[in-house]
């Protein structure tokens, strides 16, 4: 068997069924074996690396298996830079495979041996679980094993194989290439009971509890398991942004919390007594007067699978490295009663009703519209910018139940388009694709891949015709002008229709009705006034739950947070 054989056979083996990426020299042996088994692994031509990446990303976001991307040598990989440190950054399994024509022999003093020849490990290594580079075939087994372990195992994450171009054509003795017995993983049950019995005495000793969430939930596939405690345990739950979508239309999920959160969901963290932090690294700025306070005065208890993420201190918690696959199922088994929990689901209850309609803003009313008109849409992908937050908080208002995909961590603008298309083959059902007009240029000829392919993607460029964050970003910090923001800065408006019309998609009005288009692909676009800024949002050293715009004071006497909360 061939070494480029194997490897298909390997992915297949794994539950691989599609791969992204672009043609180049060193990989064509590659490529073509997997051509070869197109019924089982089909390799999809992007038009750019990075968007191939991306494509990969969103395939093993949506689809909870491994990713894999693969690029020539030299500029092939180095464009795929980015979303590898995304899916670092997001803790996403991602398989990148590329090559290279010699074992370098290059001198030190020497800037460059062989044209397009680079190593990229070192370049790789801070932004990847493994990176390595793989010159002889009694290497491949070991090694090929051993990167899928790293990107599926623990906190997930990217690995980069690098091969000699020469060794996918080379005959494989399989006697010599056993690969390796990896230790079978055992979760550590004593720490998983220790923090069972945390959990429980805590619950009991406590009047507001909640449960703080993040996508450690989803990574760790446990979100049914998850629910069925919530349902049972009556604890509020609120989440990160990014994980709003766990729970969406449960009665016990209370919005997203942060500096852009929820206005209701900020009120009732700052009322709790005790925070469970289940799959969240607690990334506030602990510091700031707006958050310490909050945890001054409340007991944390924290569970997240890399140990790394507790040098982040948080006052008055206790720390729980393990594997949430270990902890959530036997949470069904835990007695949960505390006192005054009637009360406390009131008072979150009431709390969430009183503030529902306060930052429903028209466009966020405007896109909950168009979100829940949807009913076909399995995914929705989601791009970087101001635009983001407010499909959050839509989506939050809508309680719909959709996976939603984010750059979350590293913000990685351009990431949308190319991840609707990795969504789309790990589920083969439609997907909602939102992007705003600048990070839709960032990866617009993936346009063409959507509609040669007929994709069923409703891409919505949601179009300011500003660079908006950064534009409220000048203005905040006191500039005396604008720089590459606006029509007037440098910033250039594009005309989605004529794009549209160029790569031979319909194109429609957000405010049209969707149930009477049920031609897909197909490109919407929702025109917002360049002026409206990201709110709700949290200025610093205030009260978590003071937000701008400001409301009126009253409400926050009637829910009784000035007593006991604030």
């Amino acid at each position: 068997m061939k070494v480029a054989d194997y490897i298909v056979d390997f992915l297949i083996d794994h539950g691989v069924t599609d791969a992204f990426g672009i043609p180049g020299g060193v990989i064509l042996d590659l490529l073509y074996a997997m051509d070869a088994r197109k019924g089982e692994l089909e390799p999809h031509l992007s038009y750019h690396e990075q968007a191939a990446a991306f494509a990969a990303m969103g395939y093993a976001q949506v689809g909870g298996k491994l990713g894999v991307a693969y690029a020539t040598r030299g500029p092939g990989i180095t464009n795929m830079v980015t979303p590898i440190a995304d899916a670092y950054y997001d803790s996403i399994p991602l398989m990148v495979f590329t090559a290279h024509v010699a074992v370098s022999s290059k001198p030190e003093q020497m800037r460059i041996e062989l044209d397009q020849e680079l190593n990229t490990i070192p370049l790789l290594k801070e932004i990847t679980k493994y990176a390595v580079r793989i010159e002889t075939a009694d290497e491949v087994a070991v090694k090929l094993q051993y990167a899928y372990d790293q990107a599926m195992s623990g906190r997930k994450g990217p690995v980069v194989l690098d091969f000699l171009s020469s060794l996918f054509s080379k005959e494989l003795c399989m006697a010599d290439n056993t690969g390796y017995e990896a230790a079978p993983v055992q979760g550590n049950q004593d720490e998983v009971s220790q923090a069972l019995d945390d959990i429980q005495t805590s619950i009991q000793k406590s009047h507001r509890p909640v449960i703080l969430i993040g996508d450690g939930i989803k990574q760790s596939g446990v979100t049914g398991a998850f629910l069925q405690f919530v349902n049972r345990a009556h604890i509020p739950v609120i989440s990160s942004r990014a994980a709003h979508d766990i729970l969406a239309d449960s009665p016990m999920y209370y919005g997203f919390v942060g500096s852009h959160g929820v206005r209701y969901a900020n009120l009732i963290l700052s009322k709790a007594d005790l925070i469970i932090s289940i799959g969240n690294r607690i990334s506030f700025p602990i510091q700031s007067a707006s958050f310490r306070p909050i945890f001054e005065k409340t007991h944390t208890i924290r569970i997240d699978i890399d140990e790394g993420e507790f040098a982040r201190a948080i006052p008055n918690s206790r720390c729980f490295m393990l594997d949430l696959k270990d902890l959530v199922p036997r949470l069904e088994n835990l007695h949960v009663e505390y006192d005054k929990r009637n009360e406390w689901i009131a008072v979150c209850d009431n709390i969430r009703t009183k503030l529902w309609e306060v930052d429903q803003e028209p466009h966020i009313e405007e896109l909950k519209k168009h979100f829940l008109s949807c009913q076909d849409i399995f995914t929705i992908t989601c791009d970087v910018g101001n635009h983001e937050f407010w499909v959050s908080h839509a989506l939050v208002y809508a309680r719909l139940a959709r996976p939603v995909l984010y750059s979350k961590s590293f913000g990685a603008l351009g990431c949308s388009i190319p991840k609707a298309i990795g969504a789309y083959y790990a589920t083969r059902k439609p997907v909602l694709c939102v992007t705003g007009d600048q990070g839709f240029q960032m990866n617009i000829q993936e346009l063409q891949f959507i509609a040669t392919h007929h994709l069923p993607i409703r891409v919505l460029i949601i179009n300011n015709r500003a660079s908006g964050m950064i534009r409220s970003r000048e203005i905040e910090s006191g500039k005396d002008h604008l720089v590459h923001t606006t029509k007037e800065s440098g910033y250039c408006a594009l005309d989605v229709k004529k794009i549209a019309y160029a790569y031979r998609m319909p194109y429609k009005k957000l405010t049209e009705n969707v149930n009477q288009e049920n031609t897909l692909p197909v490109l919407y676009e929702f025109i917002v006034d360049e002026c409206i800024g990201l709110h709700p949002f949290l200025p610093r050293g205030n009260r978590i739950y003071d937000l701008i715009p400001k409301i009126n004071v009253d409400i926050f006497s009637e829910l009784d947070i000035l007593k006991d909360g604030g």
